[in-house]
């Protein structure tokens, strides 16, 4: 099972991290951006953990959240591609990923999109 885990976040992330044409299953979709999801809450506690040492409150918060940063550029261009693929897969035009624009309503209509 553990290997399945890993082979689905490669094959996600990492192969077809600039793949808009492909398919992604829901069970793939939801644990991709469940390990993602999981390392920023990671990268956070323990930033959040480090922050108690005394004088090293400004070095932990910075580090961490230049991490955060980091992590965030680098995850921008697979998510993307990753919802395109899952609207795709749930029969819907993935230019419909244009609803992360507009706020709450768009994304929960996003989230209802991409839970079908």
């Amino acid at each position: 099972m553990k290997q399945r885990v890993y082979e689905i976040l490669y094959r996600e992330l990492v192969e077809n991290y600039a793949n808009s044409k492909g398919r992604t299953n829901t069970a793939d979709f939801w644990l991709t951006i469940s390990a993602i999801s999981f390392i920023y809450g990671l990268i956070t506690c323990i930033t959040g953990l480090v922050s108690y040492i005394p004088y090293g409150y400004l070095y932990a918060v910075s580090f961490g959240g230049g991490i955060l940063i980091v992590l965030s550029i680098l995850l921008c261009l697979p998510t993307i591609m990753l919802m395109a693929r899952r609207l795709r897969d749930s029969n819907n035009d993935p230019m419909l990923i244009i609803l992360l624009l507009v706020p709450i309503l768009g994304w929960l209509a996003l989230l209802y999109l991409l839970c079908k």
